[in-house]
């Protein structure tokens, strides 16, 4: 496994990618359509021999021999993935994912398989990212972003496990983490693009309290509706049941 296209950083930690098969094995859904982006030397996908409908997305063509090793070469995509349309190649309403992550590339890749508005849904994604980006983005910090509140719209986040830099050849400056992504039924009356737009307000001014950013809105939105508990807290600070309470009560 890689997580650079350019700058390649290989695992070389057998125990980690054990720990992902068995992840896989004991909360994937393997009866949908699997993928698995960029895997370069193969080391997950050779031991994915219980995945029977396993497509393999690849842009580096010297790569090509190893993966003809490890599948069938119909299922192998020689094709950058972030430009893919996915309903080319996936024929089923949700497919899993598995891959370690470009991190140079992490917030595209986040915003193409989390939309809601895809027609094709990812149900299940394991990943490796860096531990940073976990802390920053998706992690319940002060350091909260628009792109944590999206992530969080459809899916539930689970941290699995710290990857220190030693288990790659060679080693980065930084540590790593696995994390899976599960699809999650919203029952609610949250809207995506209002969400969207809200949030966006919000990290406009997101160094100012809630009722101040209330106070500025009234001229523009007079429906928006910030609860008393809220009021004196910032946006960064919010959890996503917070931004629902406020979403819920507000009418664009």
């Amino acid at each position: 496994m890689v997580w650079t296209y350019l700058w390649q950083n290989f695992l070389n930690n057998p125990k980690i990618i054990e720990f992902i098969v068995q992840d896989i094995k004991d909360n994937c859904n393997l009866h949908l359509q699997n993928i698995e982006v960029w895997p370069w030397k193969c080391a997950l996908t050779k031991h994915l021999w219980f995945v029977t409908n396993l497509k393999i997305f690849e842009k580096d063509e010297s790569f090509y021999g190893w993966l003809q090793k490890c599948v069938n070469k119909e299922n192998i995509i020689m094709w950058d993935f972030l430009s893919a349309k996915l309903e080319n190649y996936i024929k089923t309403d949700f497919f899993n994912c598995f891959w370690n992550l470009p991190y140079y590339i992490t917030s595209p890749i986040f915003k193409k398989l989390t939309n809601p508005t895809n027609k094709i849904k990812m149900q299940y994604w394991i990943f490796m990212i860096q531990k940073e980006v976990w802390e920053k983005i998706i992690n319940n910090s002060n350091k909260k972003t628009m792109l944590s509140f999206l992530l969080q719209y459809n899916y539930k986040i689970t941290y699995l496990k710290t990857v220190p830099s030693k288990d790659f050849s060679p080693s980065p400056k930084v540590d790593s983490c696995l994390v899976r992504f599960e699809y999650t039924w919203w029952n609610g009356q949250l809207d995506f693009w209002k969400l969207t737009r809200l949030l966006a307000v919000f990290t406009a001014y997101k160094r100012k309290t809630l009722w101040k950013i209330e106070k500025i809105l009234e001229k523009q939105w007079h429906q928006i509706f910030i609860p008393e508990n809220l009021k004196s807290k910032r946006f960064t600070v919010l959890t996503f049941d917070e931004i629902k309470q406020i979403i819920l009560k507000e009418k664009f």
